[in-house]
């Protein structure tokens, strides 16, 4: 019977961002919910009180907006662009965990990363999308785990780069 020893198997090491940042991302998730809603109680009060082709346009625009938003987010993978917590299997890719969904990157994808003062974190790019995902952004919430994060990803990047 054969065995393997765990120094054969790829290590995992995960980091997350502080609490109150998880808490952020969840309230902005809730907020765009409510927004959505909003704008599915306006596309109905122009569809009852509306009488014209105009309204009826309007309010099918409200709605194909609320359609085109959640499919960019959920299965368009656009929710994990700021996670919450990542993790680094040495050697094979990241687990990004985002509100309501995890999303696999093979490391091989992974094209590089730089800190941005536009997105106010690290910007993790990507080879190729992942649906509609280009890449994602450690936040500068992450704090230490986010310096550490962006060091590993590298090393990750760096020792993929001298192996190829």
């Amino acid at each position: 019977m054969a065995t393997s020893s765990t120094s054969d198997l790829p290590t995992a090491r995960r980091y997350e961002a502080p609490r109150w940042w998880r808490s952020n991302i969840y309230g902005a998730i809730l907020a765009g919910m409510a927004g959505a809603s909003v704008l599915c109680v306006y596309a109905y009060i122009f569809l009852s009180h509306g009488n014209g082709f105009e309204s009826m346009l309007y309010a099918g625009g409200l709605i194909a907006n609320v359609i085109l938003a959640i499919a960019c987010l959920f299965p368009g993978n656009l929710i994990a662009w700021y996670p919450f917590a990542v993790e680094v299997e040495e050697g094979k890719g990241l687990i990004i965990f985002a509100p309501l969904k995890t999303v696999y990157i093979p490391l091989d994808n992974v094209k590089e990363i730089r800190w941005s003062w536009l997105t106010t974190g690290w910007r993790v790019r990507l080879n190729k999308r992942q649906r509609a995902l280009t890449g994602f952004t450690i936040h500068a919430a992450f704090g230490a785990q986010g310096r550490d994060l962006a060091r590993s990803i590298q090393e990750q990047i760096a020792r993929r780069a001298g192996s190829g």
